[in-house]
């Protein structure tokens, strides 16, 4: 896979709604303190404007959430890697 070397940090859906039609191809979604089903949605709306336009998304943190949407990149602060936590990773297809 090679990355876009512009790398766009979105709080919303929103933003990512409006930027990645204009050409972005990397992005990550970056929500903090929100309730879970708003996160979900966050994410599923970033996810759906990103594969309709050839667009990675990365998720930030809520990998559990990534997983349930169907997204496979996730970025975890160090926060999260400290707690033992058994975390499932797919095999590449």
């Amino acid at each position: 896979m090679r990355l876009d070397p512009f790398y766009l940090i979105a709080d919303s859906s929103a933003w990512i709604e409006r930027l990645v039609p204009l050409g972005v191809k990397l992005v990550q979604l970056r929500v903090k303190d929100r309730p879970d089903e708003i996160l979900r949605q966050e994410i599923h709306r970033s996810k759906a404007v990103c594969t309709a336009a050839n667009c990675q998304l990365v998720v930030n943190d809520y990998w559990k959430l990534a997983i349930d949407e169907g997204c496979d990149s996730s970025i975890w602060a160090r926060k999260i890697l400290w707690k033992p936590t058994l975390m499932p990773f797919a095999e590449p297809a």
